[in-house]
This record gives structure tokens, C-alpha cells and sequence, in this order.
């Protein structure tokens, strides 16, 4: 328990202090060059640094990243389990020119918010209909501008590991794009921290599972919804 509580205490000062540190770092470039893309370079660092601080290994048990097209536009889905996801994310595609889909409350944190919105991430706020069509259309124009985009299906973060139930809007946002669906299967980092804890749980392995892409111009959002289930289960 000692060392959870250690480790925990890391963690949490270290992503407070690291995310700051970016935050600041980036400020200058974004007040003389609106387009910079300094905290996109910065995220995987960021990212690294979080997993190495907590001695979370990334295992990704397949090759199918490597045979993805840096240079393809596609949709990743995920499954969902803690926000290590997020860290591991980042470092698998960091070759890739990709936005997420997140939480509104999010953009009102002081300055993180300020950083998602330079990130180019897209607010979800599943409370309102009228937003619901904004973030779709939104959605399709950030992938006709060259992005791909990474989605948690299940909308929320599982609390025991188990998949949620995929909710349809990701696909819809597929299909209107024409763009191939990835989905990848992200092992239990729920058991380094899970939904609603303050502990850390370090020296985890989390296998990652990068399924082959799925085109989706012939098949409809349900035979859509039963492969990207079957590869994340």
C-alpha cells in the first residue's frame, strides 16, 4: 500500500506540474503564431513521461500499426477504461495527425481548456440534440481538413473493465466521411487507476490490440457497431 500511495503522489503532482510546464512553454508561440503546432509536438513527451512515471509498460501485441498509412485519414475507435488511455493514445499514434472527441466540462478547466482548444479538439456535449449535430458536422470537416479523428464509443469510461454499449454517433461520423474505422482494444488500465480512484497502481503491462481498418462505404451502422464490438471485447 505504501508504494501505491507513492506512486499516487507522483503521479498526481506530475501531471499537474507537466501539464502546466506545456501549457506555459506553448503560450508564446500561440500569442505570435495563431497556427502553431507546438502542443501537438509536446503531447507525446507528455504523454511518455506519464506512462515511464508510473512504470506503465505499452505491449502493442500486433503489427497492424506499423501498416497503416501515416498519411490516411481514418477513425480509431477505442474502448474506454481509464484515463491512461489517453497517455497510451498519444504514443501509439504519435506518427498521426488525429483530434479527439472529448467531455465539454473539459474546455472550462483554467488554461487545460485553453489548451484543447489550440489542440483543435472537438467538444462533446451529450446533453443537447442542437450541439449533437454541431459536433457531427464539425467532425466531418476537421477529417476534410486532413485529420483523423479518435473516438471512445461507449461515451464514458467503463468501471470495471467490462465494454459499455457503443453508441451509434462515431459511426454515423464514419460513414459520412467515408473513412475507414480502426478500432483498437486497450488492455485493463483500469487496474493502474480506475474511474472515480485517487491510487495508482504501478508496474502494469497494458497490451494494446490495433485491428486492421474496416471500410465502412458497404456495410450500415449496425454491421458497423457488431465488428468494432467484436474487436474490442
Amino acid at each position: 500500500m505504501l508504494i501505491k500511495i507513492i506512486f499516487s503522489i507522483l503521479y498526481w503532482f506530475s501531471l499537474i506540474f507537466l501539464t502546466l510546464i506545456v501549457i506555459v512553454i506553448s503560450l508564446p508561440f500561440y500569442l505570435f503564431r495563431k497556427n502553431s503546432d507546438v502542443l501537438k509536438k509536446l503531447s507525446y513527451p507528455w504523454a511518455k513521461l506519464l506512462l515511464l512515471l508510473t512504470c506503465t509498460k505499452v505491449n502493442i501485441i500486433n503489427n497492424t500499426i506499423k501498416q497503416l498509412n501515416f498519411n490516411e485519414r481514418y477513425v480509431f475507435m477505442c474502448n474506454h477504461k481509464s484515463y491512461f488511455d489517453i497517455y497510451i493514445i498519444y504514443v501509439i499514434l504519435r506518427n498521426f495527425d488525429f483530434v479527439f472527441l472529448v467531455k465539454n466540462e473539459l474546455f472550462k478547466i483554467p488554461l487545460f481548456g485553453w489548451a484543447l482548444k489550440q489542440l483543435g479538439y472537438i467538444s462533446i456535449d451529450r446533453g443537447e440534440s442542437k450541439n449533437g449535430i454541431k459536433i457531427f458536422m464539425e467532425s466531418i470537416n476537421r477529417i476534410k481538413w486532413g485529420q483523423s479523428v479518435v473516438i471512445f464509443p461507449e461515451g464514458t469510461r467503463s468501471m470495471n473493465g467490462e465494454l459499455l454499449p457503443i453508441k451509434k454517433g462515431a459511426f454515423a461520423i464514419a460513414k459520412r466521411s467515408r473513412l475507414k474505422i480502426v478500432p483498437i482494444k486497450i488492455g485493463d488500465t483500469h487496474l493502474v487507476n480506475q474511474r472515480g480512484k485517487v491510487l495508482i497502481n504501478p508496474f502494469k503491462t497494458i497490451d494494446v490490440k490495433v485491428c486492421p481498418p474496416i471500410e465502412t462505404t458497404n456495410k450500415n451502422i449496425g454491421e458497423l457497431i457488431t465488428i468494432v464490438r467484436k474487436c474490442l471485447e
